[in-house]
């Protein structure tokens, strides 16, 4: 298999391509023995930033924790959440708004896989801005 984009790396799920193929998290090993192309590549970065400003803890209506990936505007009163690159070339959208954190379309039953999810979003959107403002 030929060495992925990062764009083609993460899924949109949080998990990621492992060297033959297999779906792993960022950081595993397939049943197959083949680690992710993430371990592969030695991508550490987006693992040691703290991304835990963009996780939301809320109760939804029937009472259970869930959480949601987003940035919040306090000058707008709202969350903004960046799109991957998938659905933004399907949507035509860049990104999604809302007023509560229920409101966001990356909701998780974990912590974790919430994380993982801001990791993958907001650790491309920083990159680009640094590379953006590099270039002046």
């Amino acid at each position: 298999m030929d060495e992925p984009t990062f764009d083609e790396l993460m899924e949109e799920s949080g998990y990621c391509l492992a060297t033959d193929g297999c779906m792993v998290e960022p950081d595993g090993t397939c049943e197959h023995g083949c680690d992710s192309w993430m371990l592969v590549l030695g991508i550490r970065e987006q693992q040691m930033r703290d991304f835990t400003q963009y996780v939301h803890e809320y109760e939804n209506a029937i009472g259970e924790t869930r959480y949601a990936v987003g940035e919040w505007f306090q000058e707008r009163g709202q969350y903004i959440c960046p799109h991957g690159a998938h659905t933004a070339k399907l949507t035509g959208c860049s990104g999604s708004f809302a007023q509560t954190a229920a409101g966001l379309p990356d909701t998780y039953e974990s912590r974790g896989r919430a994380l993982r999810r801001a990791r993958y979003l907001f650790y491309e959107m920083d990159k680009e801005y640094q590379d953006f403002m590099s270039e002046e």
